[in-house]
């Protein structure tokens, strides 16, 4: 081997280094040093010696500042507005090298860091996960393991998440996924008419993109898929992997809670629950679905069980005001007006002013609030009585471009958001996409709100000006909000004008009934214009006051009065935010200049605004309702007609035609009296209708709406915000639910790595070197946040997610060799305070590092109401820290061998002793030989070996002793010739019972934010219920999840070959034939078989002797020598699946790519007519289906599917093996 380091490495090590992580790297040392320089650089972000300016030098990127303890803290967000995959790789290079740059001219600015970081790294005291050992410093710059993905309940979510996905395994990520949120099978689908494909059906295409792209960088996608016991398919979903070759690259899990635990044990049945409704469709017996649950994992070792109230209960989820495990995000669009201390302002305003919060919204009465009580119990309780409150936010946002919808009620209120947006209504929080007209309603704003106290007007007023013709010219403008300001204002919008053009004007319109009116305007205006101007009598009888200024044009243009025509008139923006008596005002002078008063006979008692401007009655709308008045919005259009006819000032006859498009609003009830008492007309008009109002009996107003329509709308920018108080907020006059109790944080990455404990075990191995442990775990804590801000996110979703909480994952392995060393049995009483002792000091002296780098960086941007704000509802602890979860024990087994280990995570050894061949044993084996003898190695424990050496290998010959172990299943136990306490220091997986190995989890657990990852590995002669207490046994000690492998239990393409099974002679054959059509011509083949499977094919192509023809009947040959050999039919369907052609056949599910796709086709029927597989579809509809897959025998081993060593163990919940020959593991 060459010289690749000057380390002091095993020959191991440096394989599975060369082949996983060195590429171009010309030595080991070179490697880590590239890794260390790289994670370095994230220590300019927050140097005050490089300016932002340096470090984001033609980069397009977004600055977020937030304030902690009154100081002020940033961080940043790359590529705003950029959407271009190829443009945001250039953009994050650019990032890079900037940093680069700044390095090599300041390097004293990280050099620091750096060495601490290489002295961590190469003595291999921590190792960060693989994608950061492999992408560091290189091209692709992905450095985490992990992603969370949201799916949600439609094709347009499921596929956008099935690209994130693609694009996540190609840049070396795994991913996890929720899928409880789509409906189930048969479920009717309204939008096509249809019925729903359910969750297991789109669990397919996450699989079948994982197999495709897989291939394409150097780390292969792993996938985790839950799904809520509730769900109706959930039968479907315990069964689905028990079908060989189905969901071969998802690990697989069922969330469970306390309410479901306490079913099982009290035999009690439970509702299932259709996710698009939230109705019961259905009951199962808890205690049957425990059990099939269980039997699942002891036949196939999956599902597995996650405990998910102990995830959002703990610290596993310390922003829940973010959201749940499990969720998505609601929004609105930017128009929308919300109800503040300040009037009401659109969405886009409060996000561009006040995106750190310190404003109060109002929230209505009849929202309950939530409060948690010290057992955990969750209580509504009513508010005051008071209809409306103030509650400060702590953040608005945007979350990004998404699909809109628009919701109308029947009086015309409306509002444009997100199908996922929730709002109030008579059953509580219901989803937009789940809203029914025909049960639901929805609540609107009760009372009324505030108005802003600021009178100064938003714009600089002058009145003095000089015109271009040098003449000087003088108004009276106001610079303050009045009620007679807002009363003109009101006039203009209704019965006025403004020209723009060389004639420029404003103009004010009288009737002849609006005499008292003009006259009472009159002097206001013309104080304002500073000279008196008389108006202008029309012979049709109407009057014009007419203000001939540029300068009193801009005036209330600057208001926000637009020079419109009469259909498309809205309320001036300046008029929302303005003081409450300027908003009468406005009202007054509007209702006065278009309403009209109704006093018929019966209960007809209403006021009228009428206009040709819808979008001006919906927005007059608002306003009413922010002083407590409802009203209703009506289409009035008739046919068009001629109005009346009148001489202009230039002497021409004119008609004015009405085209008939009339709108009317109404308010009625008793909103008819708050709307006389509280705004009224000007000059008491309409005095005389309005005294009957006072002597009638008025019914009371009702603030809630049937729903008239919901429409799509397209994709529009859309907002949220955070009110920790009622999470909601009053948005154009709805009651909505805000972020607070929504999102599952998807997008989230986790951003791992390792303390080796075997390098803190002191020289005399007497115990731990804790103040040695205390520095790597600042170091590996600064390292770990460090990354979070050079990590190349394959999503500007995961990014905003990473930095906004700033979650990382610090853990162990070589938890085994750290026993052994101290002499301590893996199964006793003393591993497992042991355990609990080490585990409380890192995640005590984590937290520690992370308050430190908080007082420098400072806290995560989520901190405010997390389970660590006083402040806050959350509030549990109270710690400062700049990371908002820090420890977990994740999978490690490609980078504990690479740190020289056996030990992954705190896993057992798997073998002391174990056999390895070379390249051509490796062949006899595959050809099912017995390997030479000088093609055979034993591969020995280090420890052990070190302790055997020194005990004279317990007076046997080396060779002797190493075979004895390896026939004794690879472990001491019940060997005479080792003395019994050496048997108990090396114990190995097999050796300790299910007990022993949850007792470990669970101890570990008790100082873990997050969950441990860990596998608890049970003999082949485990029984059913030996799993259901390793279940059991989980829950009652408090893990958050658990996974299981039986020996044997698990198939893997042509890794688990071991004993050739005896084939019966002289069975009977029979013969398949089918034709399949291909781009290159019918196909036609012959499928020989008996009642073990198939023997052989034969395939013809035509015509004869061309080169397509020649290499399908070779095809034909292999596949029938792979079936003489014993391969498995079912193995191979995959692969014969996977091969494209230049010319497919076909469309959809008929479609046919290629010769060997053919042939795949034809096997699968075959298999499934003579019931050799059986499809998802009957595993869907068979809930009590039998065992589709026989058990391999006892003995049977299982290789690595990359380098076919035996010596693989199932580890860290892990549900492929990860061997310790070459590194491979599908989860590390």
């Amino acid at each position: 081997m060459e010289q690749l380091t000057q380390l002091k490495l095993s020959e191991n090590q440096i394989k599975v280094i060369r082949d996983k992580y060195l590429k171009d790297s010309p030595t080991i040392e070179h490697w880590l040093k590239l890794i260390c320089n790289n994670i370095a650089l994230a220590d300019l972000l927050y140097s005050k010696k490089v300016s932002e300016l340096e470090i984001f030098k033609g980069v397009q990127y977004e600055r977020i500042d937030y304030d902690f303890n009154k100081k002020l803290f940033r961080f940043f967000l790359l590529h705003k507005n950029i959407i271009n995959h190829n443009e945001i790789h250039n953009n994050f290079k650019k990032f890079i090298s900037n940093l680069d740059e700044i390095s090599m001219k300041n390097h004293e600015l990280i050099s620091e860091t750096e060495e601490k970081f290489y002295k961590m790294l190469s003595s291999f005291e921590f190792l960060p996960n693989s994608p950061t050992l492999m992408n560091a410093g290189r091209d692709l710059q992905q450095l985490s393991a992990c992603y969370v993905l949201p799916v949600g309940d439609s094709i347009d979510e499921i596929y956008s998440s099935v690209k994130n996905t693609a694009l996540i395994h190609q840049s070396g990520g795994g991913t996890g996924f929720s899928f409880s949120n789509l409906r189930p099978l048969g479920d009717k689908v309204k939008s096509t008419k249809g019925i729903a494909s359910g969750p297991l059906t789109f669990m397919q295409i996450f699989d079948k993109s994982t197999d495709v792209v897989k291939q394409g960088g150097q780390r292969r996608g792993a996938n985790m898929g839950i799904l809520h016991y509730t769900h109706p398919d959930i039968l479907g979903f315990i069964d689905m992997k028990k079908t060989p070759g189905v969901m071969e690259n998802f690990n697989v899990s069922v969330t469970v809670d306390d309410k479901f635990m306490y079913a099982v044990k009290n035999n009690e049945d439970y509702d299932l629950i259709n996710p698009k409704g939230k109705k019961p469709v259905g009951k199962l017996n808890a205690r049957e679905v425990w059990d099939k649950l269980v039997k699942g994992a002891w036949e196939t070792g999956d599902p597995g069980i996650i405990f998910i109230d102990r995830m959002n209960n703990t610290d596993s989820n310390p922003t829940p005001h973010l959201g749940q495990i499990e969720s998505t995000n609601p929004c609105v669009t930017g128009d929308s007006l919300i109800s503040t201390e300040k009037g009401l302002i659109r969405m886009e305003k409060l996000v561009e002013n006040y995106s750190d919060g310190g404003i109060r919204i109002a929230t209505d009465r009849r929202i309950p609030i939530e409060i948690k009580q010290r057992n955990g119990i969750v209580m509504l309780m009513e508010q005051s009585q008071e209809l409306i409150n103030f509650d400060i936010i702590t953040k608005s946002f945007t979350t990004g471009i998404k699909d809109v919808y628009k919701l109308k009620t029947n009086s015309g209120y409306e509002l444009e958001c997100t199908g996922d947006h929730k709002l109030f209504t008579n059953e509580g929080w219901v989803k937009l996409n789940d809203l029914n007209s025909n049960k639901h309603t929805v609540f609107i704003q009760a009372g009324e709100g505030k108005f802003n106290e600021i009178y100064d007007l938003p714009f600089e007023v002058k009145n003095e000006f000089l015109g271009k013709n040098g003449i000087k010219y003088s108004l009276n403008l106001p610079n303050k909000w009045t009620k007679e300001l807002g009363q003109i204002i009101g006039w203009l919008v209704g019965d006025g004008w403004l020209r723009e053009d060389k004639n420029c004007r404003v103009g004010f319109t009288f009737g002849n009934k609006d005499i008292e009116v003009m006259n009472y305007l009159k002097p206001i205006i013309n104080n304002y214009y500073g000279r008196n101007i008389n108006e202008l009598e029309r012979e049709n009888g109407v009057y014009h006051l007419s203000y001939h200024s540029k300068y009193f044009v801009e005036f209330f243009k600057n208001l926000g009065v637009k020079t419109s025509k009469a259909a498309e008139k809205v309320v001036p923006e300046s008029i929302f935010t303005s003081p409450k008596e300027s908003v009468i005002g406005f009202l007054q002078g509007l209702f006065t200049a278009d309403g009209t008063v109704s006093c018929l006979s019966g209960s007809h008692y209403y006021v009228r605004l009428t206009s040709k401007s819808e979008k001006l009655l919906k927005q007059v709308q608002l306003i009413l309702l922010n002083l407590g008045i409802k009203s209703k919005i009506y289409n009035r259009h008739r046919k068009p007609r001629n109005n009346f006819s009148y001489t202009d000032i230039k002497g021409n006859y004119k008609t004015y035609k009405d085209d008939g498009k009339c709108f009317e609003l109404n308010i009625a009830r008793i909103c008819v009296i708050k709307f006389l008492n509280l705004i009224g007309f000007l000059c008491d008009r309409h005095k005389d209708k309005t005294k009957l109002f006072y002597k009638k009996n008025l019914y009371k107003n009702i603030f809630e709406e049937k729903i008239n329509e919901i429409i799509f709308v397209g994709k529009k920018r859309v907002y949220d915000l955070t009110e920790p108080r009622t999470l909601s907020f009053i948005t154009n006059g709805l009651l909505s639910l805000d972020c607070g109790e929504q999102p599952l944080l998807p997008y989230e990455p986790c951003n791992l790595g390792s303390i080796n404990l075997a390098k803190f075990v002191n020289e005399d191995w007497s115990d731990i070197d804790y103040g040695k442990l205390k520095e790597i775990i600042f170091t590996s804590t600064h390292f770990l946040d460090n990354v979070i801000d050079v990590n190349n996110y394959p999503i500007q979703e995961i990014e905003y997610v990473a930095k906004l909480t700033r979650r990382i994952g610090l853990g162990v392995m070589g938890w085994a060799e750290t026993l052994a060393m101290l002499d301590i049995p893996y199964n006793s009483e003393k591993a497992l305070r042991k355990g609990e002792e080490i585990m409380k000091f890192i995640n005590d002296k984590c937290l520690e590092a992370s308050e430190k780098l908080a007082e420098e960086r400072g806290v995560f941007p989520a901190f405010r109401n997390s389970i660590y704000d006083k402040e806050g509802r959350n509030f549990r602890y109270e710690f400062y820290p700049r990371n908002s979860a820090r420890t977990t024990i994740a999978p490690t087994g490609t980078i504990a061998i690479t740190a020289g280990l056996q030990g992954s995570g705190i896993e057992p050894f798997f073998a002391i002793v174990y056999i390895r061949y070379n390249a051509a044993g490796i062949d006899a084996l595959k050809r099912g030989e017995t390997p030479a003898e000088k093609d055979t190695f034993f591969e020995v424990n280090p420890l052990f070996e070190k302790v055997a050496r020194q005990n004279n290998y317990f007076n046997m010959d080396r060779k002797e002793l190493y075979q004895k172990i390896n026939d004794n299943h690879k472990s001491l136990i019940g060997l005479r010739e080792i003395p019994e306490n050496f048997q108990k220091r090396f114990l190995t997986s097999h050796d300790l019972t299910p007990r022993e190995h949850i007792f470990m989890q669970c101890a570990f657990q008790k100082y873990v934010n997050n969950a441990v990852s860990k596998t608890v590995n049970m003999k082949n002669e485990a029984t059913v219920s030996e799993v259901e207490e390793v279940y059991r046994l989980a829950y009652e000690n408090g893990a958050k999840g658990v996974t299981v492998y039986r020996d044997g239990s698990k198939q893997f393409q042509i890794l688990n070959i071991g004993k050739k099974k005896e084939k019966k002679k002289d069975l009977p054959e029979f013969a398949d034939y089918m034709e399949i059509n291909t781009g290159q011509g019918p196909i036609h083949l012959h499928i020989n078989y008996n009642e073990d499977g198939p023997t052989k094919v034969f395939a013809n192509l035509s015509p004869a002797g061309t080169e397509i023809s020649g290499l399908t009947t070779a095809l034909a040959i292999v596949l029938s020598k792979y079936f003489g050999l014993g391969g498995d039919p079912v193995r191979i369907l995959k692969h014969l699946n996977s091969v494209k052609s230049e010319k497919p056949y076909g469309f959809g599910k008929n479609r046919i790519d290629s010769i060997p796709h053919a042939i795949s086709v034809a096997l699968r029927r075959h298999l499934t007519k003579t019931g050799k597989i059986k499809t998802l579809e009957n595993i869907s509809n068979d809930k009590e289906q039998t065992k589709l897959v026989d058990t391999p025998e006892n003995g049977d081993k299982v290789y690595c599917p990359k380098c076919f060593s035996s010596n693989v163990g199932f580890v860290s919940g892990c549900t492929e093996p990860t061997c310790f020959d070459c590194g491979y593991s599908k989860c590390s």
